[in-house]
């Protein structure tokens, strides 16, 4: 029986997860260290209060890597741990949706453990349910190619 409403849950989260309304977004433009933590990213969870939709949480498509607005921060993070302090990247910008930060994204640099400014990334809405990592590294592959660089 315990089993039965499991598996019930389950179903039930996977159903509010891919319904039409649930949000998409693109990561692009930082060509550092985390360049693999661009790409697609869909709305995993919401954190509701009174019915009313404060802050979603999104993940990658690929990787379990999200994308997540941190209330003790007051920062939206990238980390592979919802709700970490423990970053890779942040933005302070208090915007309610990712698409709509201004504020540049900090990077901690590996090497150094210091953290940097990255003013070319930027996030965009995704209205078809975004392309899929394939695709994105497809195009990258081929526009590498057209110019003469490797592609990593």
């Amino acid at each position: 029986k315990k089993k039965k409403k499991k598996k019930k849950k389950k179903e039930e989260k996977k159903k509010k997860m891919s319904r039409k309304g649930a949000e998409s977004f693109r990561l692009f433009g930082h060509d550092g260290p985390y360049k693999d933590c661009m790409g697609v990213y869909h709305e995993h969870s919401s954190e509701t209060r009174n019915g009313f939709v404060l802050r979603s949480v999104y993940r990658h498509e690929v990787l379990p890597v999200f994308l997540y607005w941190h209330s003790k921060d007051q920062t939206w993070a990238l980390s592979n741990t919802i709700g970490s302090s423990k970053c890779w990247m942040f933005s302070p910008d208090p915007a309610r949706k990712p698409h709509l930060i201004v504020t540049p994204w900090k990077y901690i640099c590996p090497n150094s453990k210091e953290w940097r400014e990255d003013d070319r990334m930027n996030c965009e809405p995704r209205m078809d349910g975004g392309a899929s990592r394939k695709e994105e590294l497809l195009k990258t592959q081929l526009k590498s190619d057209t110019f003469g660089e490797k592609f990593n």
